[in-house]
This record gives C-alpha cells, sequence and structure tokens, in this order.
C-alpha cells in the first residue's frame, strides 16, 4: 500500500461478481474461525473434557471455575466479533465502512489488555512477568488503535502497530516454551533472579528481532515491487507518481 502511493488504510473493496464467497474478506475469515477453533479448544480439549460450567452444583458455596479458560474465551470471542464486523462492512454493505471494522479490532485489543491487566492471579512470578510483558505491548497497540480512530491515515502508526503486533506474536510463541516446555527440560525458577532478569532480555530481543522483521519484509516488498515496474516498461508509471501528477494539476 505505501509504495503504491497507497493512503488509506481501508480502502475501497469492489465487490467481485458470482459467488458471495469471492467477495469474503479473507482476514475477517481468518478471526472468525481461528477465533472459534480457540473458544471450543479452551472448553473441550482435550477431548472428553467440558469447561462450560461457571461453578459446581454440588459447591454450597458456588466458587467460580476455570476463570482463565472463560478469560481467554472471552479474549477470542471479541476477535470472533471483530472478523463478523468485517465481513458485514465489505460484503453485506452497499459500501465499506471502514470506521465499523476498526472499532471491531479496537475492541479485540482493547479487551485483550484488560483481561492481561486481571490475569495473573494465583499464578508464579515467571508466569505473571510473562504476562507483565505482553500487557505491555497489548496496552501500546491498542493506545495505537484508539489514536488511529481520528488518524486513520498514517502509515507511521500502520508500521509501528504491525511492529507490535509481531512482538505480540513471537512472544507468546516463546512464552509456550518458557512455561510449558523449555528446552533445557528443566523449569523456570520464580525465586531465581537471573531468571527474572533473562525473561526480560529475551523480550528485548523480541523488539529487535521484530524490527528486523519489518525491515527485511519491507526491502523485499520495496524489491518485488520495482521488478514488476521493470518489467512493465515505461509506459506505466508507477501509481504514486500519477497521484503527485494529479495533485498539481488539481493545485
Amino acid at each position: 500500500m505505501v509504495l503504491s502511493g497507497c493512503r488509506e488504510q481501508y480502502p475501497p473493496r469492489p465487490k467481485k461478481p458470482g459467488s458471495i464467497l469471492k467477495s469474503l474478506p479473507v482476514e475477517g475469515v481468518m478471526k472468525l474461525v481461528y477465533g472459534t477453533m480457540a473458544v471450543l479448544a479452551e472448553f473441550f480439549f482435550p477431548p472428553g473434557v467440558q469447561k462450560l460450567r461457571f461453578f459446581r452444583s454440588d459447591d454450597p458455596n458456588y466458587h467460580f471455575q476455570h476463570p482463565s479458560e472463560w478469560q481467554h474465551a472471552t479474549m477470542y470471542g471479541y476477535f470472533c466479533f471483530s472478523g463478523i464486523l468485517d465481513i458485514f462492512s465489505q460484503t453485506c454493505l452497499q459500501q465499506r465502512w471502514p470506521l465499523l471494522e476498526h472499532l471491531g479490532v479496537t475492541a479485540a485489543f482493547f479487551i485483550t489488555t484488560l483481561l492481561l491487566q486481571l490475569h495473573s492471579h494465583g499464578k508464579d512470578m515467571i508466569e505473571v512477568q510473562v504476562h507483565h510483558l505482553l500487557f505491555i505491548t497489548c496496552t501500546f497497540t491498542c493506545i495505537i488503535f484508539v489514536i488511529e480512530i481520528w488518524l486513520p491515515n498514517q502509515p507511521k502508526l500502520w508500521f509501528s502497530k504491525a511492529w507490535l503486533v509481531l512482538v505480540q506474536g513471537t512472544w507468546l510463541f516463546h512464552a509456550a516454551f518458557i512455561l510449558y516446555s523449555p528446552p533445557t527440560g528443566h523449569n523456570w525458577d520464580s525465586e531465581d533472579h537471573a531468571d527474572l532478569m533473562f525473561l526480560v532480555t529475551f523480550y528485548c530481543w523480541h523488539l529487535a528481532f521484530n524490527v528486523g522483521v519489518i525491515c527485511a519484509i519491507f526491502w523485499i516488498t520495496t524489491l518485488i515491487y520495482h521488478c514488476k515496474l521493470l518489467i512493465a516498461g515505461p509506459a506505466t508509471p508507477p501509481v504514486y507518481l500519477l497521484s503527485v501528477k494529479a495533485s498539481l494539476l488539481l493545485s
């Protein structure tokens, strides 16, 4: 989008003739499908398990049970809802409604941030620290999404948001090995300050690594884009040059 001169985060999406399946937004469908699968996994995995009950009927004090699963399901549910809004906006409406889509994904990240703030009860210090670092990342992501409600077409915010979402993804992947399957076979020690310090160190490495990922993707995309321009020949000027010429003529 940036290379082609596009400055709209949610550009108009023309409806494709034929089956409605062809006009379904891939991102919206992925959020809906993967979110639904994640919700089902929280309540019914491993097979034979059922965690839908809020509390046991034979408990005289009616203590709540499965709080983590319900928080996870709530978070995934909001991303499902965001996917539904994407599909509704891009296939059911006569004209795409960017604000509706943006509010949906903003709500999903806001709920994720809120749940992470209150997700550390009963956990050891290592797990608390892992979630706290994720909470910091989600907070900044949420701030950018809120700013974009009023300033949606700022490429600098697009890159910052993409970077933070990548950090969340790689950190969650790494956290799975930290908490459940350490490569060394030895669990992390919550009482060991060195373990806690290296946890933050690894997180800082994730920040730098994902800057490199963003730069690599941008460089490769730029290379492919310019190669296509060379193949197309001089008769097809870049879109961004056309937009500049149009703006000069209008002025």
